[in-house]
């Protein structure tokens, strides 16, 4: 089942600071059916952690002021869920960002999607709520007006492609250039 088909799409740190990382996060989540939705608590951490050099703290709050991004507090179940997924009883628990996306979408109910590319929070959810839906960046990208709609190549810093959350974003297909710039890649999809 696609991302478009959930009644909600909720969005993690990893996933929001990937797309932000591709230049287009503005025009990728407007061409969402619905608004994606994020977590008090994580959009705070993506405003703590940005990317070197770039205002994602500004586009998150444009696409906010727009209407494409809704912040939630968690309310009182989620919130509890919330400190059970980041406790040292799961074997470190989770970031704050990926158990408050997972927290919010269980409390919201199973017609739900989380959107994340962490592994550990994607084999969590999966083992505990198996009716609820994941999906990851590249399944958001390959929705079939995004993927259309992605008419130049990606260009992203040699600094964010180093970094760990440049690593996360897989099945690219590298067409090299850029130089200095950044190398280029093309939307290739797996």
């Amino acid at each position: 089942m696609s991302p478009e088909q959930a009644d909600a799409l909720i969005f993690d740190a990893s996933v929001t600071i990937n797309l932000l990382g591709t230049g287009m996060a503005g025009r990728i989540v407007r061409l969402l059916d619905h608004p994606v939705t994020m977590a008090d608590r994580t959009f705070r951490e993506i405003r703590r952690h940005p990317i070197n050099g770039c205002d994602h703290a500004g586009e998150l709050d444009e696409l906010a002021r727009g209407g494409h991004l809704r912040i939630e507090t968690l309310n009182k179940d989620a919130n509890s869920l919330f400190f059970d997924l980041i406790a040292d009883d799961l074997d470190g628990g989770l970031d704050d960002g990926e158990a408050a996306a997972i927290a919010l979408a269980v409390s919201t109910g199973p017609s739900t999607a989380v959107i994340t590319d962490d592994r550990k929070a994607r084999n969590l959810l999966a083992r505990r709520w198996p009716m609820q839906r994941i999906h990851c960046s590249i399944d958001i990208l390959a929705v079939q007006k995004i993927e259309a709609s992605l008419t130049r190549p990606i260009t992203l810093s040699n600094e964010y492609i180093s970094s760990v959350w440049g690593k996360a974003i897989a099945c690219v297909l590298e067409l090299g250039g850029g130089g200095e710039e950044g190398r280029v890649f093309s939307a290739f999809w797996c």
